[in-house]
């Protein structure tokens, strides 16, 4: 029996692209499986926390206490300052870019005010709101979202123990560490190929150094810095330098494999571990959607799976239907589920697929009744087009599916090129983002799935051969009870620590 317990806390902002890797690693210390890199901690009970901002609260795992912070995310203050439809559509605008030398330039200065649109004084309340929180819970050990600015802030305040955790990759994470290196990764929002070409290297090495110019310029930072460093809130604010943390435990579990990912200087497990994909557990489509498993019955299926957030316009619809006709033409033992989240209100003419194509070989729908892992996972789909998103990624990439990414948000761009360097897909509006054409997504289609396509073959082998490399990578393991493992080595860490400091 357990002699004593061990509270962690779980600090993540409210947005599923970063609770998500949260929520997964709670899924893993609860599923009671033994875990990699774990110490014996069988006389420990453990006792989850998560704390965020009110609309992470719906999320809340059933035998995990809840903290509320004071404050907002960043969709939640768009949706009450303009309604719901309102502020998705300003808010997906307001992330959306094109990509180049000059777009890069502009995403950097327009980040803060995009992901922070609170007022100095407003974010103080939320630090203040986190401050009483981890002093009326005293946690053993915290795990907190990499770019959770609230968060870090007030952890590299105090004296708690804590870890980072990121949905991101290597490329986030471990900058410092690259040296020189770094400029051959593309700069933000640029689109550039990995590896940079010697040819655009001077307009990366610019792009790369610019916030480093202008941050001191910016009024806006400023007034955040002045009212931080008032509050004894020490160094640079923690979005724009999401590296090493001020606090002890500066070690940080992110989404990357090696082997499946982009060239890179790889520190020691001690300060960066590699995890693989964090996902979250899904069941299998069997289980999840009996009757989506019945209607593909032995087709191969093309999953369109942009996000809930993603919204596509009257133009961006009717380019992927004009494309998916063109497909089914070309492969008619091909199915299609295209996800649609509209960006208004308008009508698109579905009749175009006619009786026999439409609800038969193409499913049009506002949400996916299975997980997108459940479908992923499945066996069953033959390319999975998405936004770029990390966690959408890196479930492709686990499952070993070829990808089509048609990227528009800034911070989602890396992933188009990616996909091209490492050969396991297709940047499907690379001239077109952050919108997209016909003609760009059709040949992107073709280009997968096509039997006359040169590189259809070599995209799919690739594509499985990363989904081998990830499976392989920890034994077997899922990401999720890898990062789990590290968590509570980290709370084995903090748990001698508490005892040293008791005895003394």
């Amino acid at each position: 029996m357990p002699s004593e317990k061990a509270k962690i806390l779980f600090l993540t902002a409210p947005e599923h692209g970063q609770a998500n890797v949260h929520l997964a690693v709670i899924a893993a210390l609860q599923s009671g499986l033994p875990l990699p890199l774990a110490p014996d901690l069988s006389n420990i009970e453990l006792d989850l926390h998560l704390a965020s901002f009110p609309h992470l609260a719906k999320r809340v795992p059933a035998g995990v206490t809840w903290w509320e912070i004071e404050g907002k995310g960043f969709a939640q203050r768009f949706e009450e300052e303009f309604g719901k439809a309102e502020g998705d559509r300003r808010a997906f605008d307001l992330l959306s870019y094109s990509t180049g030398f000059l777009s890069s330039l502009y995403a950097y200065t327009q980040i803060l005010p995009v992901v922070h649109p609170e007022t100095p004084s407003q974010y103080l309340t939320s630090c203040l709101s986190l401050e009483n929180i981890l002093t009326t819970l005293s946690p053993d050990l915290v795990v907190v979202d990499q770019l959770f600015a609230v968060a870090r802030d007030v952890l590299g305040k105090g004296d708690w123990k804590w870890i980072r955790l990121s949905p991101n990759s290597i490329k986030e994470v471990a900058t410092i560490e690259q040296g020189l290196g770094i400029f051959r990764w593309p700069a933000l929002c640029t689109g550039f190929p990995y590896p940079v070409p010697y040819s655009l290297l001077p307009l990366n090495i610019f792009s790369t150094l610019f916030p480093l110019f202008h941050n001191p310029l910016n009024p806006l930072l400023r007034a955040f810095n002045t009212a931080r460093h008032s509050a004894g809130y020490k160094g640079q604010f923690p979005l724009l330098h999401p590296g090493e943390p001020t606090g002890r435990h500066s070690r940080v579990i992110c989404m990357s494999t090696p082997g499946a990912e982009i060239d890179a200087v790889y520190p020691g497990k001690d300060k960066v571990v590699c995890a693989g994909p964090i996902l979250l557990p899904v069941r299998p489509l069997a289980d999840a959607d009996p009757e989506l498993l019945k209607w593909l019955g032995p087709s191969q299926l093309v999953l369109i799976n942009l996000g809930t957030h993603f919204l596509q316009t009257p133009s961006f619809a009717n380019a992927i239907l004009h494309s998916i006709l063109s497909l089914l033409t070309l492969r008619p033992d091909l199915k299609v589920l295209w996800k649609l989240c509209k960006y208004g209100e308008y009508d698109i003419d579905l009749s175009l697929l006619g009786d026999d194509v439409l609800g038969k070989r193409v499913r049009v729908v506002e949400w996916l009744d299975a997980e997108p892992g459940s479908i992923l996972h499945s066996g069953k789909v033959a390319c999975f087009v998405n936004h770029g998103g990390s966690n959408s990624y890196h479930d492709g990439l686990a499952a070993g599916v070829p990808q089509i990414v048609l990227s528009a948000w800034f911070d989602c761009h890396d992933f188009s090129t990616r996909v091209e360097h490492l050969g396991n897909g297709v940047w499907g509006n690379k001239h077109a983002a952050p919108s997209c054409t016909q003609k760009e997504f059709t040949s992107a289609l073709h280009t997968i799935l096509s039997p006359s396509s040169p590189l259809s073959t070599s995209i799919q082998a690739k594509a499985r051969e990363y989904g081998r490399v990830v499976r392989d990578s920890w034994g077997g393991r899922e990401g999720r009870e890898v990062a789990a493992g590290v968590v509570l080595e980290e709370l084995g860490k903090a748990l001698g620590s508490r005892g040293r400091e008791t005895m003394e």
